[in-house]
């Protein structure tokens, strides 16, 4: 063996030895450092472990115990908080002496155990006195007992009058006083003055206002809604806080609550009596919430099962201070909060949907989510929170300023939910290589605290698929691991890093903690989702965390949480990721996408020229198509270049849902182009490539058919329509394409071919779609001669509830083609109970067996029964009228057609022409002129009965 080698063995010999050694120690005992703060209504002790360790509290009277799981050697304070008398170790905790009343609050942070020593209930004071017995025990300890002068007289009634009523305000109970009192002297002791004889009430005490009736509406069919009479200036907040919901209104308004008494869902509603506020209380359960919505002049108050989506109040950055922009913000109204006892500062705004959907944790403070307006958890004296024009400005809760480590800052007062720690990857592997050794020493079922620490390093070095596998591991070893909330939401993290989306349901788990860290991931995992609108809120609140993350685990976030920030419309926290992310080829498409977005084109275009030179093919891909339709909208390019430019990135990234909706681009660049039958083809190959996805393509393959139908030569057309039957047989517009197609081959005198075609589309047809088919073939078969075909293709064609339009339309090709049967008198029957619809061929079929004056007539009630002015067609038809009377010999008629019509006809041809047929005889020389347009006016009617003659051989 080579020196080097042995060297080697023996090192990693004693190695093994040292562990094993320290595998069979007892465990040491951990430094723990103690620290100690003053703060508002309470002192702070701060137990700062290394590792998470659990902890239990036991307090009797003012004593408290703080039992560890872990040992620990513990650094006390130098200083020891106001409401602690002692502190001291023990051997598995410490043991607390506490001030008389005080009470402990304890909670974890991250790794350290907090404990807030709340001080004791403040003792009762005495109640003010009113002037006058003031008065009176200055008199008594100047002048012994002797009670003081009482006046009487308007003065003095105007004067009791004036008085205030005071209030009965419950105050708290006072603590045990530990020193006696001396009791004063007789002679100091104040002498009370002789009471006034009794007035009435009305005289001593004045009448509360009446309250603003609160009224509950019960619509039909409508959840019930409570309506708060506040005026137009009112404006309101609305937040839970525990089993309460809050709703505050920045004026001081009473309210009368006696209709919301026996209510089911508003009957628990109390008021909150405050000086220049008003905060009414709802006992609703979680998840429950009210909607908020101004009506006039009151607020309408809707119970929902879950929180509504409105417009986000945006938190900013500006001149050192974290800004709220709202839109028409009202007061901040400051309140006790029911759960910490802390001031709650609620800020309303007068428009509704306006909410804060995540919360934030400050250094000083803690920003809340809300329904409606904007609300703080103040911890710091020196927190100020006002309202604004469009905004409310919070100061002095620890906001970071902008620096190189503001993120850090900012991110260090936010709540947490795993052990990411911000190492570089040198010291993370370190890291990870102790704990894979503690892991091998430790028992199997004392591992899985050791195996989520490891996990949580391999997460932060963005190892997905090693960190779910540690996680397995230790589900596999420890039953009760699986039962943690927090332990499966890392392995969902570690999923929904690794790509794999269906294992990170647990972040979605109820019964995680709700921390800024939580609202993260959640945001991550709807943004893979594709839900980017509803992950924004969460990301954009919990940007400081991601960007403290290590950059293994930031640099693998930083593109989705971009994208779903985007998407959602957050483009300040967008560019805040952005800009952290430094001038890395893999954000060029992002940086591209802000740019477009903030309307900046070249700077867009030249980001996505930047990703499209990059590696990342996804992101190039992507590129490509934002640079080829911002051009596309900037006018460089049309529908068609936009298209073949698609189509030749199509193949770059096939990633599934990339492409399907680039393949549905393409076709709708293609359609716009005209190009119907390059759509078809391109819709019709993404049908075969996503079968699951042809119940969505078929409306756009029906429309790319139509396009091509309408456009290709009938040749082509023809043969499209033999090459996609199912697709015309499907037509929902009731055979629309094929009955275009028809009247394109009628016009090349190709109508067996249309017949052809109506019949093998009346095959797959049914209902309308297969009536108005049979109509159409019917009528190209008796314009051709075949009478009988014509009547197969119409009772084949038949169906019931048909539209009107379609019965009108049968039933004149049904007389049609009895007139062709020569069954003249059913066709005359038939067309006579339509009416006015039926009078034109009515009348073509009179004519044809020479019955002028009932032709006449027809045509003359047709014209009657037209509406508005006179026109060239109702002009038309009355002359008809007049030839058919000429050709009857009826004198009367004649005269009837010209008394009536002949004032309403105006001047023109067809007007002179119904004065020609309708006039008188001639009598004399002076009727000449008359004769010579008659004789004029005959000489052309051969062509018109030829017309005539052409409308009865059509009605046969």
């Amino acid at each position: 063996m080579r020196a080097p080698d042995r060297q080697k063995a023996v090192a990693m010999g004693l190695a093994l030895g040292v562990s094993l050694l320290l595998a069979a120690l007892p465990g040491r005992a951990e430094p723990v450092a103690v620290r100690s703060g003053e703060h508002p209504g309470m002192g702070r002790l701060v137990f700062d472990w290394s590792l998470p360790t659990g902890y239990r509290l036991e307090q009797l009277g003012d004593r408290a115990m703080l039992h560890f799981e872990s040992p620990g050697e513990f650094r006390m304070p130098a200083k020891l908080p106001r409401n602690v008398l002692a502190l001291r170790g023990a051997a598995d905790g410490v043991e607390v002496t506490l001030r008389s009343g005080a009470q402990i609050r304890p909670f974890r942070l991250g790794e350290r155990i907090v404990l807030d020593v709340l001080d004791p209930p403040a003792p009762r004071k005495p109640e003010a006195k009113p002037p006058a017995r003031e008065a009176a025990t200055r008199e008594a300890r100047n002048h012994g007992r002797q009670p003081p002068a009482r006046r009487n007289g308007p003065e003095s009634a105007q004067s009791a009058q004036a008085l205030p009523v005071p209030l009965p305000v419950p105050l708290p109970v006072p603590a045990p006083m530990q020193a006696s009192v001396t009791p004063l002297p007789a002679a100091e002791q104040p002498v009370a003055p002789p009471l006034a004889p009794a007035a009435p009430a009305a005289a001593t005490r004045a009448e509360p206002p009446p309250g603003l009736p609160v009224r509950v509406l019960a619509r039909p069919g409508e959840a019930r809604v409570l309506a708060l009479p506040l005026p137009a200036e009112a404006g309101l907040a609305v937040l839970r806080r525990g089993n309460l919901l809050l709703v505050v209104s920045d004026l001081a308004r009473p309210l009368d609550l006696s209709a919301l008494r026996d209510d089911p869902v508003f009957g628990s509603a109390d008021l909150l009596p405050l000086p220049e506020a008003t905060v009414l209380r709802l006992r609703l359960a979680a998840p429950a919430a009210l909607r908020a919505r101004r009506e006039g002049e009151r607020w309408l108050l809707e119970p929902v099962p879950a929180l509504p989506q409105a417009r986000s109040i945006r938190a900013g950055q500006e001149d050192g201070m974290l800004v709220l922009r709202a839109v028409a913000p009202g007061r901040v109204v400051a309140l006790p909060d029911p759960e910490t006892g802390l001031p709650l500062l609620v800020g309303t705004v007068r428009e509704a949907d306006q909410m804060v959907p995540q919360a934030r944790r400050l250094p000083q403070a803690e920003l809340l989510p809300t329904v409606l307006g904007a609300a703080l958890l103040a911890r710091g004296d020196a927190v100020d929170f006002r309202a604004g024009a469009g905004r409310f400005l919070l100061s002095g809760a620890g906001e970071s300023a902008a620096g190189p480590e503001a993120p850090a800052a900012e991110a260090r007062g936010m709540t947490r939910l795993f052990d990411l720690p911000p190492l570089d990857a040198a010291a993370l592997s370190e890291r990870l290589r102790a704990q894979q050794a503690g892991i091998a020493s430790a028992a199997p079922l004392q591992r899985a605290p050791l195996r989520r620490a490891a996990a949580e390093t391999l997460l932060s070095l963005g190892q997905a698929q090693e960190a779910q596998a540690m996680l397995r591991l230790a589900f596999q070893e420890d039953p009760q691991a699986g039962l943690d909330p927090v332990l499966r939401a890392l392995q969902g993290a570690a999923a929904l890093l690794g790509g794999r989306l269906d294992e990170a349901r647990a972040l979605e788990d109820a019964a995680l903690p709700r921390t800024d860290e939580t609202a993260l991931w959640q945001g991550l995992l709807r943004g893979a989702r594709g839900e980017g609108r509803e992950a924004a809120p969460g990301i954009a609140a919990a940007v400081p965390v991601l960007l403290a993350y290590p950059l293994p685990l930031r640099s693998r976030l930083l593109s989705p949480a971009v994208e779903a920030l985007l998407a959602g419309g957050e483009r300040v926290a967008a560019r805040r990721v952005l800009d952290a992310g430094g001038a890395v080829p893999a954000l060029a498409e992002l940086r591209g996408r802000l740019a477009e977005a903030e309307g900046r084109r070249d700077d867009a275009l030249a980001a996505y020229e930047e990703a499209m030179r990059g590696r990342d093919r996804p992101a190039r891909a992507r590129a490509i198509r934002h640079a080829v339709e911002l051009r596309l909208a900037g006018g460089q390019i049309d529908a068609a270049a936009a298209a073949d430019a698609l189509e030749e990135a199509l193949y770059s990234w096939r990633g599934e849902g990339e492409e399907l909706a680039a393949r549905q681009r393409i076709a709708a660049l293609r359609q716009q182009a005209g190009n119907g039958r390059a759509a078809l083809a391109m819709l019709q190959e993404t049908a075969r490539l996503f079968p699951d996805q042809e119940a969505v393509l078929r409306p756009p393959m029906r429309q790319a058919l139509a396009m091509a139908l309408e456009k290709d030569s009938p040749v082509a057309a023809i043969a499209l329509a033999d090459a996609n039957p199912q697709l015309l047989a499907a037509d929902p517009d009731q055979g629309r394409l094929l009955l275009g197609l028809t009247d394109r081959l009628v016009a090349l005198d190709l109508p067996a071919r249309a017949a052809e075609l109506l019949v093998r589309g009346m095959a797959g047809a049914s209902g309308e779609a297969r009536a108005r088919l049979g109509l159409r073939l019917a009528s190209l078969r008796l314009e051709s001669g075949d009478a009988a075909g014509a009547a197969a293709a119409l009772s084949d064609g038949g169906a019931q509830l048909l539209p009107p339009d379609l019965v009108r339309e049968r039933t004149l090709l049904s007389a049609r083609l009895l007139a062709r049967q020569g069954k003249e008198d059913d066709a005359v029957a038939l067309l006579r109970g339509l009416g006015s619809d039926g009078a034109e061929p009515l009348a073509g079929i009179l004519a044809a067996r020479h019955d002028w004056a009932g032709a006449s007539d027809a045509l003359a009630g047709l014209a009657a029964a037209a509406q508005g002015e006179m026109d060239d067609a109702r002009r038309q038809l009355l002359l008809r009228a007049a030839a058919y009377a000429v050709l009857s010999g009826d004198a009367q008629r004649l005269g009837g057609l010209r008394t009536r019509w002949a004032p309403q006809l105006g001047e023109g041809k067809l007007s002179q022409d119904f004065n020609a047929l309708t006039l008188d005889p001639v009598h004399g020389m002076a009727d000449l002129p008359r004769l010579q347009r008659e004789l004029n006016l005959f000489r052309g009617f051969s062509g018109r009965l030829d017309e005539l003659r052409a409308d009865a051989g059509a009605a046969r």
